[in-house]
């Protein structure tokens, strides 16, 4: 797995850290139909994560 500025293991550390949780991860790492999921994109772009949610 590779691309922007993250990697496997920068992921596995968040979830360490409890930033991202086990189901989180995997469904970054895992193929779900040709839809983007909005964390893995995030991690991908090097953004922090929940950079996109909509704060209301």
């Amino acid at each position: 797995m590779c691309g922007g500025t993250g990697s496997f293991q920068t992921m596995i550390d968040l979830q360490e850290q409890g930033v991202i949780t086990e189901e989180e991860r995997k469904q970054m790492t895992a193929g779900n139909g040709g839809q983007l999921n909005p964390t893995w994109v995030e991690w991908l772009m090097g953004f922090p994560i929940g950079w996109t949610e909509l704060k209301v």
